[in-house]
């Protein structure tokens, strides 16, 4: 008389088809999951741009001055009449010990506030001007999206635009 012996747990066949599968299964799925997140990230990059500019609108308005706005390659980069005037005396003026050490990093910390580097966008160079009337001239900014170089222009929604 033979015993049947009760079987627990799979075996190693079993557990080599099933791995298997799940290769197969992520190698066809993660080039697109991987493309779908730089595409949102992309979007979210684009989202804070609109929102940069939005920003700058803004502050044109209520500084009543007017803001540039530099696009060049991954980075961003907003200029008020004050902080151009501030680099060019920063230039010109070698004597560091005429500034103290609070003014230089105010003064650096003003501008490092005005100042960001995308990393799924790429800028061809552009100017964008926010006057102080809080209207952009630019209806629009060149972008373009990751490494494939898809070209996008990018509307700068909820801002005025003035020709």
């Amino acid at each position: 008389m033979m015993m049947k012996r009760e079987q627990f747990g799979f075996s190693l066949i079993e557990l080599l088809v099933v791995f298997m599968i799940i290769a197969l299964v992520m190698s066809v799925v993660a080039p697109s999951v991987n493309k779908m997140h730089a595409q949102h990230m992309a979007q979210q990059e684009i989202r804070l741009l609109q929102q940069f500019i939005k920003q700058a609108s803004t502050q044109a308005y209520t500084e009543h001055q007017d803001i540039h706005i530099q696009l060049k390659g991954f980075g961003f980069r907003i200029q008020t009449k004050q902080n151009v005037e501030r680099e060019a005396q920063e230039s010109v003026d070698d004597d560091s010990s005429l500034i103290s050490d609070t003014e230089d990093s105010q003064s650096k910390n003003t501008l490092a506030r005005y100042t960001h580097d995308f990393e799924y966008l790429f800028f061809p160079v552009q100017f964008i001007k926010a006057y102080k009337s809080g209207h952009i001239n630019s209806r629009e900014v060149e972008v373009r999206v990751g490494s494939a170089g898809i070209e996008k222009y990018v509307s700068v929604r909820g801002v005025a635009y003035i020709e």
